[in-house]
């Protein structure tokens, strides 16, 4: 569900709030699928800093912005 791109930006924020990116374990959970036919791949990624416990679920999938709201919330500090 998480493309490489969206990974990479995941890396990214990390290194620019100059955290370390082994600290960081990303989660993803797929949404099961509400019937037949073509629908798009939603879900949560639950991200979550290692040495301090403190974690964070998102949105993600079909246009999900979760990887912008995770790098405000790295400024923010709500990872410590």
């Amino acid at each position: 569900m998480v493309g490489d791109s969206e990974r990479e930006d995941f890396r990214t924020a990390i290194v620019s709030a100059r955290f370390d990116p082994s600290d960081f374990e990303l989660i993803e959970r797929e949404d099961p699928m509400r019937g037949p036919g073509i629908q798009p791949v939603t879900g949560t990624v639950t991200i979550r800093r290692k040495s301090n416990g403190s974690e964070k679920k998102y949105r993600a999938g079909h246009g999900s912005r979760w990887p912008a709201e995770f790098s405000d919330d790295l400024a923010g500090g709500v990872f410590g």
